[in-house]
């Protein structure tokens, strides 16, 4: 196995130093250091086949990258280490209508669970997307959501589509006119 193999390179490792002139007690760290770089990096490796925690559409590759491996794992030292801030959660906006004020063409259930489960998932996600990194703006965030990988741009884009989503439709006499262009081309 990887572990078993690890321990014996420490092992041969630690019995070369010994003959180099090193300390027991040198050998010794350097071998409980080498025993959790196995150790860590077994975590690695088990962690990259066994998890998935970002949120993508249906049939689509869900397996992480090597580089958002690394950039995971540096962001998680970091956090500990106190260097990165942590992240402010984003939060599930209200929605600035009642559940039920888009009926008929919406109905309450439908509006419910959109914005309760739905929506609310994307938020969740992308909150432990960012966990113990810096937290940008949504709007800033979307500048780099496809470039960085699927849990920004799936649940950091569908938290922002959704917050525009619910903006952008209103209860009926109340959402304002249309522009002239755009009434035109609708009565066409």
């Amino acid at each position: 196995s990887r572990l078993a193999q690890g321990a014996w390179i420490a092992h041969r490792s630690g019995a070369a130093q010994l003959a180099r002139g090193a300390t027991p007690q040198q050998v010794s760290k350097m071998a409980r250091r080498a025993r959790g770089l196995v150790v860590l990096g077994t975590a690695a490796f088990v962690a990259s086949r066994c998890l998935d925690e970002s949120f993508v559409a249906p049939g689509a590759s869900t397996a992480a990258s090597r580089r958002d491996m690394f950039a995971g794992g540096v962001g998680a030292l970091l956090g500990v280490a106190g260097v990165v801030e942590q992240a402010d959660a984003y939060d599930l906006m209200p929605l600035p209508y009642a559940y039920d004020a888009l009926e008929p063409s919406i109905d309450k259930a439908t509006m419910e669970f959109h914005h309760d489960k739905h929506h609310n998932t994307y938020v969740t996600n992308i909150n432990k997307a960012l966990e113990g990194k810096t937290q940008p703006s949504l709007l800033e965030l979307q500048k780099t959501a496809i470039q960085s990988g699927p849990a920004y741009r799936n649940s950091g884009g569908g938290t922002y589509n959704h917050n525009f989503f619910w903006q952008e439709m209103a209860p009926t006499g109340t959402g304002g006119a249309p522009s002239s262009k755009l009434e035109a081309a609708i009565n066409g």
